[in-house]
């Protein structure tokens, strides 16, 4: 049996794993890095991540658009939350629809069941990620501890605006 644990909406959406610096050329290659390294961080195999990944992107894309991919998925035998952030080292074409080459992918994960806690922590990245400030500063900074600081911000504002 699987327990799951809900979002709470006054917590802060939290960073699990950043991953600056990120080789790859094309988008399987991204998925197939980000896909072994939430592995590691969810007792996931590597396969069933990097699938589901892949079946998401082919069926609908993930780009949102000025440098930005947001892939998010409910996943069956996820237990709690993941949230990856990657900075790409050079732009990958996601076939976004401003034309737009992807450096930064946020991979959202969350337990299957989870519907709700799942769509409030989606709407409140896209909110971060649309804002441009927001993405100069990913784009700048180098360690999980400045992503997270920046998070704790962002979602601060979120809550004053």
């Amino acid at each position: 049996m699987t327990l799951i644990t809900y979002y709470k909406r006054d917590e802060p959406v939290r960073v699990n794993l950043f991953l600056p610096g990120l080789k790859a050329a094309t988008v399987k290659q991204v998925y197939q890095n980000i896909a072994l390294s939430a592995a590691q961080d969810t007792g996931l195999s590597p396969a069933y991540v990097f699938e589901h990944m892949l079946d998401q992107e082919l069926r609908e894309g993930s780009a949102i658009g000025a440098g930005v991919a947001l892939p998010h998925l409910r996943l069956k035998k996820l237990s709690h939350p993941f949230l990856l952030f990657a900075r790409i080292d050079r732009p990958v074409d996601f076939s976004a629809l401003d034309r737009q080459d992807v450096d930064i992918v946020a991979l959202l994960l969350s337990p299957y069941a989870d519907v709700p806690s799942h769509l409030f922590r989606l709407s409140r990245l896209t909110r971060m990620l649309r804002d441009v400030a927001f993405c100069r500063t990913v784009r700048s900074i180098g360690t999980q501890d400045e992503l997270e600081a920046l998070f704790v911000e962002a979602q601060r504002d979120l809550r004053t605006a």
